[in-house]
């Protein structure tokens, strides 16, 4: 089937509306989506679901509502760009420079959206039916703890769609992996005094300090995941006391858990529980309250199903390689599938490393080769 729409220049123009968080600003890309999907308004049922004044979510059906089918998910939000200065060219311009399209969100993951909405447009535009549905999902605060995704997946808007496609960059290699996420914060209190009588107060740094510690030791793990590589946790945040000679009754500690899919994430609680009681032994007096920032499970597909199958088919048929891989970054499928429980496959166009980086970028081949996949896994449907 013949290209209809320019997927690159789509691209540019999603790139061009600045949807960093924290604001967002996910509802003027929708209002841009929309626009695309109007002349077809006969075919589709679109349904928009606004979470504050210029944040939305946006799911499109295309297709009967019958049981079955396939959810292509992609989330509209992109990191900050930092300092402007650094980049190259304006974070927002989707500078074209030969055969790579530069900004914000070019590969995170606004290539993977423009693909899957121009390979449904196109479809449209054909006049071809689909006998299963095909929803489209556009997701805000995907960065940020994946609200729009959330939303959604407890809705009846998906029905019972029979597969799930995350867009994400992969460099077009299917992903069936993903680690789970255990972000956490603990605040801790203990007591003032005068930096000369540390024995008057209850230093909560340094009780922080040994917390941190004797989580490491204890929840830390040998595990391997063979297309996740290893558990990871890390310390990525401690922040207390207020001069030199103050002994600090506050402290906070924040820590980023990385999961793999035979841990569960109520038995690491309960270590972490186990820790936190061991430290308030040894500071009789002190506070320790622990903050559940995100938590999502590791997930996983059946590498022998079929639609994994058909996928890595479509993927050597572009001449790409199709071993199957996995991905240490959290996506939208992180609140879908645990939901839903159905196959997933995360597969898209440009390298993760170049997400969340000056410069950030995506080659134009990689682009059109992510069209081309998407059309063969859309064309089950017809």
């Amino acid at each position: 089937m013949r290209e209809q729409y320019d997927v690159i220049k789509m691209l540019q123009d999603m790139v061009r509306i600045d949807s960093c968080q924290p604001e967002g600003n996910e509802k003027q890309l929708i209002n841009l989506i929309r626009d695309f999907f109007a002349p077809y308004s006969e075919d589709i049922v679109l349904t928009e679901i606004e979470h504050s004044e210029n944040r939305s979510s946006l799911v499109i059906r295309i297709g009967p509502e019958v049981e079955g089918g396939l959810a292509f998910v992609g989330h509209l939000d992109t990191v900050s760009v930092g300092d402007r200065n650094k980049w190259a060219y304006d974070p927002h311009s989707a500078k074209l420079v030969e055969d790579t399209v530069y900004g914000r969100g070019a590969v995170d993951m606004k290539a993977g959206v423009a693909a899957m909405t121009v390979a449904a447009l196109d479809y449209l535009k054909a006049g071809i039916k689909f006998e299963k549905p095909l929803y489209l999902i556009y997701t805000a605060d995907e960065e940020n703890g994946c609200q729009g995704a959330r939303v959604i997946a407890e809705s009846k808007l998906l029905g019972s769609a029979a597969a799930f496609v995350i867009p994400e960059p992969t460099d077009n290699k299917p992903a069936i992996a993903e680690k789970g996420l255990l972000w956490l914060r603990f605040h801790l209190e203990g007591q003032l005094a005068h930096g000369s009588k540390p024995e008057a107060g209850i230093n909560a740094v340094e009780a922080a300090v040994d917390l941190s510690k004797l989580i490491k030791e204890t929840v830390s793990v040998n595990l391997k995941h063979p297309l996740l590589g290893n558990f990871t946790l890390s310390v990525n945040r401690l922040e207390g006391g207020i001069m030199t000679n103050i002994i600090p009754a506050e402290a906070l500690i924040e820590m980023d858990i990385r999961t793999l899919p035979e841990q569960n994430h109520d038995d690491l609680l309960e270590l972490i529980d186990s820790c936190m009681n061991e430290v308030l032994e040894g500071y009789p007096g002190l506070v320790i309250r622990l903050e559940i920032i995100h938590n999502y499970p590791s997930l996983s597909s059946d590498e022998n199903s079929d639609f994994i199958k058909r996928v890595q088919k479509y993927v050597r048929e572009e001449g790409l390689p199709d071993n199957l891989c996995g991905m240490t970054y959290l996506t939208d499928a992180a609140a879908l599938i645990p939901v839903h429980h159905k196959p997933f496959v995360i597969i898209g166009p440009g390298h993760e490393s170049m997400a969340h980086q000056l410069n950030e970028a995506v080659k134009v081949a990689s682009v059109h080769q992510a069209l081309q996949i998407y059309k063969k896994i859309m064309k089950d449907l017809t």
